[in-house]
């Protein structure tokens, strides 16, 4: 439990936490430039996310999103001597009021703290002169927001990439939002992805580019078989295998299903 991978880019660093092992699924990183955090970890992972803190105090928590492994962390860091706590707009009522978390959510993550943050604003200046600019892609949440820095040439990518071949959806995601979203990134001026699950990814367009083809393609084929009359759970064992023990556990809230039901909703769309 604690602490699994120590990361680097150049001055960015960053901390991987997960109390299920290294897997990208059940860890997530918290990055730090200089005296500036974006995204603090889950909750039961506090003791080794206030350690990386001590080493270097920070003065600012960014989150990218209200979900229990990035702001897991945020209220204890504001008791705990950060100045600035900044959270997109739309996630500030869910960090605030709560948001309802499934058991195996609970299990991987823990429950995180209530706490009333700032709306980011348009840009986030930092010590050397550098500048964050926040950009809502969302999809995987209302409030997702990526972090763009300029300079560094660099885009903090919360939860846009995870992984290319994407197996799973969350019954609270939007495919089509998510696919738009990725459309948009690939407009942004960055090289380097530093995704929150995945870690440093050099480059970034081009990761984004081929997990954005995947997906299209993916909803192809399972419009192409719906056409046929194939009911869904019938075209997720085809197109992604049967349900596994992740579908299992979280009772169909996180499952290959919903990954086809997001396909057919997105291919509609394009309609």
């Amino acid at each position: 439990m604690g602490e699994r991978e120590r990361l680097r880019h150049g001055d960015v660093e960053g901390l991987r936490v997960g109390r299920l092992g290294g897997k990208v699924m059940t860890t997530c990183i918290v990055w730090r430039i200089g005296d500036t955090l974006i995204d603090t970890g889950p909750r039961n992972q506090w003791r080794a996310v206030r350690r990386f803190v001590a080493e270097r105090p920070a003065r600012r928590a960014i989150v990218t999103h209200h979900h229990e492994d990035h702001a897991g962390n945020l209220a204890l860091l504001a008791a705990n001597g950060v100045e600035e706590v900044l959270a997109p707009a739309l996630s500030l009522r869910p960090l605030a009021k709560g948001f309802p978390l499934p058991c195996y959510r609970r299990f991987i993550w823990g429950r995180p703290g209530r706490v009333r943050a700032t709306p980011l604003p348009e840009s986030v200046g930092l010590a050397d002169g550098s500048a964050l600019e926040p950009v809502l892609l969302p999809g995987h949440s209302t409030d997702m927001t990526c972090i763009l820095d300029r300079r560094r040439r660099v885009l903090f990518g919360a939860d846009l990439y995870v992984g290319r071949r994407q197996r799973y959806l969350r019954s609270d995601e939007v495919l089509s939002g998510i696919l738009e979203s990725l459309r948009r990134a690939l407009d942004l001026d960055f090289d380097t992805l530093l995704c929150s699950h995945a870690g440093v990814l050099e480059n970034g367009k081009e990761r984004l580019r081929l997990r954005l083809e995947y997906l299209e393609e993916l909803c192809a084929k399972a419009a192409a078989l719906a056409a046929e009359g194939v009911e869904v759970a019938e075209i997720s064992r085809r197109l992604l295998g049967p349900e596994d023990h992740i579908g299992l556990m979280s009772r169909l809230e996180f499952s290959k299903r919903n990954l086809v039901a997001g396909c057919l909703e997105a291919a509609a769309r394009s309609v």
